[in-house]
């Protein structure tokens, strides 16, 4: 949890006019600045940017709030995230109060959730790698096939479905997955380059 010490310094270093101003065009009107609401559609400005206060207003919606307040309904950033982009923007460094059993839970659910993205796109690119080898090869197989036997189809029963191979399609079971898959990958191409009549 980021201390109520670093929270108070990010909202007395944070130029709140500055920060909104980078997606409201915000103009001056007496002691606050004024702009069009970028929480609702609206042709008049309603949306109130106090300096003084560290805090802006719409008169439409009734949002509110601080400097992080406006990041985390802007961004759709949660309180900590806000802080911490606000902090850096501001050069400041975030104090934790949690307790070491705090933190050692969050890096442990931090590092699983990583350890998640990297096993998904490890698979990913590992089945890619497959699919696009294999059916490669498959595809040389069938050119090099003689003009007869590439011209020769299979037939599959399946209940009341039919299924036409141009190749004789996996019958081992324990066939790996990028073998099966095969079937799904090429048969498209091998059916546009050796036409099928029955």
């Amino acid at each position: 949890m980021i201390s109520p010490t670093t929270i108070a310094q990010i909202r007395d270093r944070t130029d709140i006019v500055a920060l909104i101003g980078e997606s409201v065009r915000l103009v001056r009107r007496g002691r606050s600045f004024l702009g069009l609401c970028p929480f609702h559609k609206e042709k008049t400005p309603s949306f109130s940017v106090s300096a003084e206060r560290g805090y802006f207003y719409c008169f439409g919606c009734k949002e509110n709030g601080s400097a992080i307040d406006f990041v985390m309904k802007l961004e759709g950033k949660s309180f900590p995230e806000a802080a911490r982009s606000l902090a850096e923007r501001a050069g400041i460094e975030v104090e934790e109060t949690a307790t070491d059993a705090e933190r050692r839970e969050a890096n442990a659910a931090r590092r699983t959730k990583d350890d998640l993205y990297n096993v998904n796109a490890l698979a990913a690119t590992f089945f890619e790698h497959c699919l696009r080898d294999t059916g490669e090869s498959r595809l040389r197989e069938i050119d090099s096939l003689p003009p007869r036997q590439n011209r020769t189809p299979h037939v599959c029963e399946e209940g009341n479905h039919r299924r036409v191979f141009n190749e004789r399609p996996p019958s081992n079971k324990n066939d790996s997955i990028g073998q099966q898959a095969l079937v799904a990958s090429a048969s498209r191409p091998i059916q546009r380059r050796v036409p099928i009549s029955i």
